[in-house]
């Protein structure tokens, strides 16, 4: 089963009660009555590019508006909704992302790592600056300034081909 083009509509009856967004394709055929036709395994949900934006094995919990969704036998290992997954039409493959893409990924990972970084910090500073630190925390907090340090060095321009600093262990 396939749909195609999902949007938003307004059903003359409203079978499934008030407050219910309908969708319907561009076949001019209802989501929600064609939910019962998904008979394999799995559905997947993809853009006009062929990126896939969900999946899984109830069709009935995506937001499909804007997007095509047909059913399919199986998914891929490591299959996600990240952007990195695309569908031709026939088959679900890993998508190459563009160097751009790579770059505001890279960019979202060091984020994430700082503010991860950060958090450990903010503890073992407070006790530094309190006069009430331990020799094991004066000597993790300086670990985990170097690390931020070294992870605020990353050049987020070269990637994927980056070397990410190891956090301190704990």
């Amino acid at each position: 089963m396939r749909l195609n083009n999902l949007k938003r509509y307004f059903p003359d009856e409203l079978f499934n009660g008030d407050g219910i967004q309908y969708f319907i394709d561009e076949d001019g055929k209802d989501w929600f009555k064609s939910l019962p036709t998904f008979k394999k395994d799995f559905a997947i949900a993809f853009d006009s590019n062929g990126i896939i934006r969900f999946y899984g094995s109830e069709p009935s919990r995506f937001y499909p508006v804007g997007l095509s969704v047909v059913d399919v036998d199986s998914l891929p290992e490591g299959i996600n909704v990240l952007g990195e997954w695309v569908f031709d039409g026939k088959n679900i493959a890993s998508r190459k992302l563009s160097k751009d893409e790579l770059i505001t990924k890279a960019e979202s990972e060091k984020a994430g790592l700082m503010a991860i970084a950060n958090v450990a910090i903010t503890p073992l500073q407070y006790a530094v600056d309190l006069g009430e630190a331990m020799e094991e925390e004066t000597t993790l907090l300086l670990k985990w300034k170097k690390y931020l340090i070294h992870l605020n060095r990353v050049d987020t321009s070269k990637a994927p081909n980056m070397d990410w600093p190891a956090p301190p262990k704990m």
